[in-house]
């Protein structure tokens, strides 16, 4: 028989290499399928570039347990520029500085507590991001203001999430593509 060219000739070619049609095969053609594509998919991964399935020892050290109790904190902030983001509205009226309560035209999509960004205007104010404590209505109680803001001003809501990334990891030789299982070594014998 020739070199298989097709899917179909190669499950025949595979199919006569088991011993069919003198051992009557009973698979079905899904089951040959995955099959196939199981080994196509293992060829891919461990035999194309020349790599090798090999087994490798590490033996944990107080670094590696060290490192893994710790974590990096990272601060995710989101300003949106629409409602479909993060809440954004516009100042209902005039704010002078030092002022304590800031009215917005709609406030409903703002939490009860959180802080906001005011945008700079056209009347050189400075953009500040300031905290509020209670929200009323379309009010919001917030620290003393360090600018003016104008009419029609930009409100934004700021969404901030800190998140901790464990650093539970081990450091690789750099020939090392992958780790498909990690196999517990002890002392005891009857582990299967």
């Amino acid at each position: 028989m020739a070199e298989p060219t097709t899917k179909t000739e190669f499950k025949a070619w595979c199919k006569r290499k088991l011993g069919y049609p003198v051992i009557d095969i009973n698979v079905d053609d899904d089951q040959v399928d995955d099959r196939v594509d199981e080994a196509i998919q293992y060829w891919n991964t461990f035999m194309q570039n020349g790599q090798q399935r090999v087994y490798l020892k590490h033996q944990l050290t107080t670094e590696d347990v060290n490192r893994s109790s710790t974590n990096t904190v990272e601060t995710a902030t989101a300003r949106g520029t629409g409602v479909s983001e993060v809440s954004t509205t516009t100042l209902n009226g005039a704010v002078l500085q030092n002022a304590t309560s800031v009215t917005l035209t709609d406030a409903t999509n703002f939490p009860a507590t959180g802080s906001i960004t005011i945008a700079a205007d056209a009347t050189p104010n400075a953009a500040e991001t300031v905290a509020y404590t209670l929200k009323t209505g379309n009010v919001l109680t917030t620290a003393a203001l360090a600018n003016n803001h104008a009419t029609g001003a930009a409100v934004t809501l700021n969404v901030t999430a800190e998140w901790k990334i464990g650093q539970d990891y081990i450091p690789m030789p750099d020939g090392i593509l992958s780790v498909l299982r990690i196999l517990p070594f002890t002392d005891r014998g009857n582990l299967n």
